[in-house]
């Protein structure tokens, strides 16, 4: 009895001092960050939202010292909406939107290498390497996302520019679990114009549906064409099945952007070119070159008027053609 005494205030020691050593062994608890109450900066004011396009630009990898008054990530924003502002169609309707700035805080700068590698405590796990695309960039927590967004007044574009000098970018929406909609939301790292470029290049795809006119046939195979004589749905292409002849007369008569043709300037600038949708060969485009092709162009006429359609819309105006092109005429 005297003996079980004296173990038992051993044993309690050795309890005590594994419970201490416990936490340590551990592995880290992944950080916590916030994504409500959080600061906003109205960049851009236009109007009020429900007559306006309300973009949204949140910051991914950005530390705490650089989220105060003209620290970087309000530099990165101002940036690439100076750019933004600068690109047709956009500086001509710069009046339609408005433009904030919500600041998250990250613990850890920068993006992940690759996809699942968790070395970064950035708070939307910002990657590049997905699909085993070096340059290819994306946010892979959709939910923390919008709910970051949703501290800005309004939300009809979501941009993500991750605080990383590498280049790269991606294209994407998040779906609005309360309305169900689908929000354009481009990702693109802070590497500046080349970057930034891409993100207008994405917008593109999920605001006005334009399709990509590049070609690159290892990704052909994962966009078939479509079956039972339907065309591309994308504004700016049309299958060479769709065409019969090259004749004017019969491309005014057929071609999607027909009302092109005989617009002051558009001879030789808007036809048909073959090669799009990452295809040498079967599918057309309206022009030689166009940000859907060449991220560095500017977008081609029927991209601009695409857009300007889509602003229209979401501004609850009525998209007059011929005012349109009046003030906006092709190559001015």
């Amino acid at each position: 009895m005297d003996r079980a005494r004296a173990v038992w205030p051993v044993v309690l020691v050795c309890l005590a001092l594994c419970a201490e050593a416990a936490p340590q062994n551990s592995p880290p608890s992944p950080p916590t960050f916030k994504f409500t109450q959080l600061r906003v900066k109205t960049m851009v004011k236009s109007g009020v939202p429900a007559e306006k396009i309300d973009v949204v630009v949140l910051g991914d990898g950005y530390v705490k010292s650089q989220l105060g008054p003209g620290g970087k990530f309000e530099k990165d924003v101002a940036s690439f909406k100076d750019t933004f502002f600068r690109e047709p169609p956009f500086k001509w309707y710069r009046d339609s939107f408005n433009w904030y700035a919500v600041y998250v805080e990250s613990f850890d700068e920068g993006a992940e290498d690759r996809p699942f590698e968790n070395k970064r405590r950035n708070a939307f796990d910002c990657t590049y390497n997905v699909g085993g695309i070096e340059r290819l960039l994306q946010f892979q927590d959709h939910r923390s996302v919008l709910d970051a967004a949703r501290n800005a007044p309004a939300i009809d574009v979501i941009f993500v520019i991750v605080n990383d000098g590498r280049y790269g970018g991606s294209g994407g929406t998040v779906r609005d679990r309360q309305s169900g909609r689908f929000i354009p939301a481009p990702c693109f790292s802070s590497h500046g114009n080349p970057s930034y470029q891409v993100a207008i290049h994405e917008l593109g795809h999920s605001f006005a549906n334009l399709g990509d006119e590049y070609v690159d046939p290892g990704v052909a195979e994962n966009y078939p064409l479509p079956r039972r004589d339907r065309d591309i749905e994308n504004p700016n292409l049309t299958l060479a099945s769709r065409l019969e002849s090259t004749d004017k007369e019969y491309l005014r008569a057929n071609l999607k952007w027909a009302h092109f043709l005989d617009l002051p300037g558009a001879d030789g600038k808007i036809g048909i070119h073959e090669g799009a949708y990452f295809r040498e060969k079967g599918v057309y485009r309206p022009a030689e070159d166009c940000k859907m092709r060449s991220y560095d162009k500017a977008f081609c006429p029927v991209c601009q008027e695409a857009l300007v359609r889509r602003i229209f819309e979401l501004t609850s105006r009525t998209f007059d053609d011929a005012d349109y092109h009046r003030k906006h005429p092709i190559g001015k």
